[in-house]
């Protein structure tokens, strides 16, 4: 009697061990990222807020600004990405975006990983820092478009830090050249032609930083050490 009383409480304390092993954390915050957009040919900035709350994983985007099916794939992959810094089973991703009146593309996804990533971890984005740059499951951070017109935004607001995709802190920009000419005495014509002009975007007026992937761009806001 004595030892099946004993192999029953050893295999209560193994189911034990085995429920606390399994047991997923759930997590629960909140914080707040910016990102940058393009609306028309004009730059702007979004804001990005993450909230989290026990759940089974599920991710939900409240757009108060309309957006495309790039965005909602985004904040998909953002979350996978996220995942490999921590475990989000148990955890429900609310994504809420707000600052512009349109908010269409990828460039928005690294973003959102990197405040899902604080979040978790009960931390905050500084403030004067814009997360541009596509992201992919693995965290790999993608080329984004607008850099150009995203960078004169983040200048004009004050931004003082911009992470860019890996070798993209310079792009090319067409500019506009209208030579005139006189054709016959008195008479002139303009010939109008676009000519390639590289552009460092750090002569803008904010410090971009190149990351690559959303354990740089981590490092970089703080969030890792």
């Amino acid at each position: 009697m004595r030892i099946l009383l004993l192999i029953a409480g050893m295999i209560l304390m193994f189911y034990a061990g085995y429920l606390l092993g399994t047991q997923k954390t759930a997590y629960q915050g909140s914080t707040e990222v910016l990102a940058a957009a393009v609306h028309g040919k004009e730059g702007v900035l979004i804001k990005i807020r993450v909230d989290l709350k026990p759940g089974s994983g599920n991710v939900f985007v409240n757009a108060r600004v309309k957006t495309g099916y790039d965005t909602q794939a985004s904040a998909e992959n953002a979350v996978r990405a996220a995942s490999k810094f921590v475990d989000l089973s148990s955890t429900d991703v609310f994504i809420t975006l707000e600052g512009a009146s349109f908010a269409e593309g990828p460039s928005a996804g690294a973003a959102m990983a990197v405040a899902i990533v604080a979040a978790a971890m009960g931390k905050e984005v500084p403030r004067d820092v814009v997360i541009t740059g596509e992201i992919d499951p693995s965290g790999k951070i993608l080329p984004v478009g607008g850099l150009y017109e995203k960078a004169k935004a983040c200048a004009e607001a004050g931004i003082k830090k911009m992470l860019v995709p890996r070798g993209q802190s310079k792009v090319t920009v067409w500019k506009k050249r209208v030579v005139k000419k006189e054709v016959l005495p008195g008479i002139f014509v303009e010939e109008v032609s676009f000519v390639p002009e590289e552009i460092d975007l750090n002569s803008l007026g904010v410090k971009v930083v190149e990351v690559g992937s959303l354990e740089e761009a981590l490092r970089e806001v703080g969030i890792l050490g």
